[in-house]
């Protein structure tokens, strides 16, 4: 059974099967709007928690294997911000060390603070601080910048943090 055979396949209630033969699918656009609500309900806490933690499962699954799926949500401007920055996230922490330059590049290329705070947000998860130093010290955006500064602060302490603003500058 395909997720397009389900009427309403936004919901969980479908075997968590389909999804993964839908991922060998070429139909991207089911997988997409699959990807964008997941997202949605997890943010929104609109779930159960224990489908919360399978949705993560299998997004992360995708996140793997479709990397270029995730960055057209992450890139298409008629997304939620929160879900785009969610799918940033996701996608960070699920690279591979090599791809993560590449990635953020393109990801970077749009200035919607949540987006940004995603690639932030992933590059702490998967604790790079070294890129979180160098792409977010000096951001234009103080929200983004103060964040970077708290999470190298709880790494190195203040006083080293400090010099490193101090060099960067």
């Amino acid at each position: 059974m395909a997720l397009t055979d389900i009427p309403y396949y936004y919901k969980i209630e479908f075997p968590i099967q389909s999804i993964y033969s839908e991922i060998q699918s070429p139909n991207l656009s089911v997988l997409h709007d699959y990807i964008c609500s997941s997202i949605f309900n997890i943010l929104t806490e609109s779930i159960p928690e224990q489908d919360t933690i399978r949705l993560e499962n299998i997004i992360n699954h995708l996140a793997k294997t479709k990397k270029d799926l995730l960055l057209s949500i992450v890139n298409t401007k008629t997304e939620r911000s929160d879900v785009r920055g969610f799918a940033a996230k996701l996608l960070i922490k699920n690279s591979y060390s090599s791809d993560l330059d590449e990635i953020i590049t393109r990801i970077l290329e749009d200035t919607d603070s949540l987006v940004r705070f995603g690639v932030l947000y992933g590059l702490e998860e998967i604790q790079d601080f070294d890129r979180i130093r160098k792409l977010f010290i000096t951001d234009s955006n103080i929200r983004i910048q103060e964040t970077a500064l708290e999470i190298l602060e709880n790494l190195n302490g203040i006083y080293t943090v400090f010099q490193q603003i101090a060099q960067s500058v």
